[in-house]
């Protein structure tokens, strides 16, 4: 594989509106590459792709608004397209290779508690290397949010409860045909950082 990556960061220290930007692009050309792709009998099998290349963008950004508002974001375009030599699979997209990914989310932060909520976005794909439209998987929003407890204060010596609900909707999604993601989940954490 080649691959090429460049990037920037700024992180800038304003008193009332501290962020970190970073944006980044990149290129593989990739010979002989290994890919899981699923196949008839409901599940994963390696399959040799005689080439890909891929090329996207990636760009990211947090800040605090009067530091109580925390807003952060993670966007990537990736652009996986299989170069091989037979003609029926050339300058198809790889499968399970989304175009578009997001990541994103805002919390309010106070010294002993802070809730927020999060939106994924994973865009769509296509199941197989031919990109038949019966294989094609729309893309699908995902929304969590949590309530995290400090008692003692937030420092060297914390105490942290946190509650957090993932995939809020409870819609019904699968990246494999037959193998649904689990629904709406509830996680309890406890922790003690001394």
């Amino acid at each position: 594989a080649d691959s090429i990556e460049a990037g920037a960061e700024a992180d800038i220290k304003h008193a009332d509106l501290p962020m970190t930007l970073s944006f980044s692009v990149f290129k593989k050309d990739i010979q002989d590459m290994i890919l899981l792709v699923p196949n008839s009998q409901f599940s994963l099998r390696p399959e040799n792709i005689d080439a890909a290349e891929i090329r996207g963008v990636e760009m990211s950004a947090r800040f605090f608004l009067k530091r109580r508002l925390r807003v952060f974001t993670n966007y990537t375009y990736q652009r996986a397209i299989n170069k091989s030599e037979v003609s029926y699979l050339r300058d198809k997209y790889l499968p399970l290779r989304p175009l578009h990914d997001f990541h994103g989310g805002v919390d309010l932060v106070f010294p002993k508690w802070e809730t927020g909520v999060e939106a994924d976005f994973t865009g769509a794909v296509f199941r197989d290397r031919t990109n038949e439209y019966l294989s094609y998987q729309p893309g699908r929003w995902v929304y969590n949010a949590h309530v995290l407890l400090a008692p003692l204060g937030r420092g060297e010596t914390e105490l942290l409860l946190g509650i957090e609900v993932k995939k809020i909707l409870d819609e019904r999604m699968e990246d494999v045909i037959g193998y649904p993601l689990p629904g709406r989940t509830l996680y309890g954490t406890i922790s003690y950082r001394f």
